[in-house]
């Protein structure tokens, strides 16, 4: 899988978990910018390793389940 690819499939399982909740709330909880969250969501940015850790600890998640699967 190539590195957009994986960016793109990243950002669908995030959108996923974030289901219906509104980007601007879940962004906010987790400590990041809501413009962050958007370019993970769409694929066109990837989170740095501090910011995986948020996120995966908002969804009660591991990294890897996100990131890496």
């Amino acid at each position: 899988m190539q590195k957009n690819e994986r960016a793109i499939e990243i950002g669908k399982r995030l959108r996923k978990l974030r289901d219906i909740r509104p980007k601007t709330k879940v962004a906010e909880k987790m400590g990041i910018s809501y413009s962050a969250l958007c370019k993970y969501e769409a694929g066109i940015r990837m989170p740095t390793d501090e910011q995986k850790k948020k996120i995966a600890e908002f969804y009660g998640v591991s990294e890897e389940e996100i990131f890496f699967a």
